[in-house]
């Protein structure tokens, strides 16, 4: 579980890289975390600036490079 207060050090770094605040906490959560990948369905969130500093990946992309299994489409795929 990651606090609110613990984004403090990164939004000082990236608060301009995010457009949309609510998307902020997903970010420094990621970071605060030190995850390898942000897998998700927000198209908007990764075309944002800061797709040069998170490791984004659709599902099907994680599933098939990173798991290394048969993905497939789905309604929402990026």
């Amino acid at each position: 579980m990651v606090q609110k207060g613990q984004f403090k050090r990164y939004k000082k770094q990236y608060v301009n890289l995010v457009t949309d605040i609510d998307d902020q906490t997903y970010i420094y959560a990621y970071f605060e975390t030190e995850c390898d990948y942000f897998v998700t369905t927000n198209r908007r969130l990764t075309q944002m600036k800061m797709r040069e500093f998170v490791n984004f990946k659709s599902p099907k992309e994680f599933v098939e490079k990173v798991l290394g299994m048969e993905g497939f489409d789905t309604k929402d795929e990026l």
